[in-house]
């Protein structure tokens, strides 16, 4: 089911399995079954692609549409097999490429890819800078160094606002402290007692 049948006896071969497989493709029968499928397979299709496009459009998508019963008219399933792999045809009607063989160049490709990336990566290592020597990275050192020798003025600059925000708090709040004290040393003299009015 994984292969494609080259020549007549295959190709009967293929369609008698698929007779075997599906009930609805029975009705036709193997030799009419290669007659229609025979285009297919010499584009490279194997029984199971057949078998998903029956079921399936190139998108992926179920295919639109009824499936005709075990019992029907020979001439229906054929009809139906002709419709099916019609939306598998290209602008100058022939097959498409089959799914198996879609899914093989997708993998390839995506592997050509992979080793093209590996390869360049393997090249930018090969002629890369040492960290140690680049300028970028002197540059970023030096930036780095400038960040933090701003922020170390930041916050010394923000030390002293605060010192100097306690300290002038200090001495307002020592200011208060002296003027109490010096109201109640007032309030604890003796007073010197009024003279009393003449009669």
């Amino acid at each position: 089911m994984h292969d494609v049948p080259d020549g007549y006896t295959e190709q009967l071969m293929a369609c008698e399995w698929l007779c075997y497989v599906s009930p609805t493709l029975r009705r036709a029968g193997s030799d009419r079954l290669r007659v229609l499928l025979q285009l297919w397979f010499e584009a490279g299709w194997t029984p199971r692609d057949v078998l998903y496009a029956l079921d399936h459009v190139p998108t992926g998508e179920i295919q639109a549409g009824e499936i005709p019963t075990a019992a029907a008219d020979p001439k229906m399933t054929e009809a139906y097999v002709k419709r099916r792999l019609r939306a598998w045809l290209d602008g100058d009607d022939g097959p498409l490429p089959p799914v198996n063989r879609q899914i093989a160049d997708n993998r390839r490709k995506v592997v050509a890819a992979q080793e093209a990336a590996r390869e360049e990566w393997l090249r930018r290592t090969r002629v890369a800078v040492p960290p140690a020597l680049s300028r970028g990275a002197a540059q970023a050192r030096q930036v780095a160094r400038d960040a933090a020798e701003r922020n170390r003025r930041r916050r010394r600059a923000a030390d002293d606002r605060e010192l100097l925000r306690r300290a002038e708090e200090l001495t307002a709040a020592q200011e208060q402290s002296a003027k109490w004290r010096e109201l109640l040393i007032r309030e604890a003299l003796p007073h010197a007692e009024d003279p009393r009015p003449a009669q």
